[in-house]
């Protein structure tokens, strides 16, 4: 057993120096192009009125428990699992 973990990390080091990092490169934020004002003041609506709602229901314990499986289902469906 401590065989096979010790092949394993080795091949992990081995390969990890070997496979270039695959990505997009960091770059500038998009500004100053046409309609990027508006996309940026629209989502800052909207996120600040998702804010604003979010667990507006809750006030105790067990409305949270309550409400926590659907919004963990939620976010692994946004998450695409």
């Amino acid at each position: 057993m401590r065989f096979l973990s010790l092949l394993i990390l080795m091949s992990v080091i081995s390969f990890n120096g070997v496979l270039p990092a695959k990505g997009q490169t960091y770059g500038l934020p998009d500004r100053g192009q046409p309609g990027d004002e508006m996309i940026q003041e629209y989502l800052s609506r909207v996120t600040e009125r998702i804010h604003e709602q979010f667990l507006q229901n809750v006030d105790s314990v067990e409305d949270w428990k309550r409400l926590r499986p659907k919004l963990k289902e939620d976010y692994f469906y946004m998450l695409g699992l």
